[in-house]
């Protein structure tokens, strides 16, 4: 089962993100937890480390602070070497898209191929301009 975060205007779909299984999004905050909070989970990003991966939401007045959580996050993680978290989608979608990490920012990335972190700024930035919150599902 995977981790799909999403902006819904009433029921229609207006974006989403494909973020692959729970333990892909998982991965993800370890290594913010590892790298960018001195291994203290919530010290530094709460709403992003410290929110359960599977249900809920985040408000638009959370997403005014997760986006710049996301550009300290990438700016840190883009100092950092590259670690490929191995499972099949993921070594298919490296393979497909090209794909050859040079540090840590690059090393997450959706189904699809783009920057994980990159499309968390724009799904925060579309919740803040819709005023509506991101879902997880």
């Amino acid at each position: 089962m995977g981790l799909y975060l999403c902006i819904l205007d009433k029921e229609t779909e207006i974006d989403g993100i494909d973020v692959g299984s729970y333990q892909d999004y998982n991965d993800f905050i370890d290594t913010v937890v590892t790298f960018c909070e001195n291994k203290e989970k919530g010290s530094v990003f709460p709403i992003l480390t410290l929110h359960h991966d599977s249900d809920g939401t985040w408000t638009t007045a959370e997403c005014i602070v997760l986006k710049e959580y996301f550009q300290a996050i990438k700016k840190q993680l883009k100092q950092e070497n590259p670690i490929i978290y191995s499972n099949n989608w993921k070594e298919n979608v490296l393979k497909e898209s090209q794909i050859i990490p040079i540090n840590l920012d690059e090393s997450f990335f959706d189904v699809n191929g783009n920057n994980l972190i990159d499309r968390l700024i724009a799904l925060c930035n579309l919740s803040i301009e819709k005023d509506l919150p991101i879902v997880f599902q």
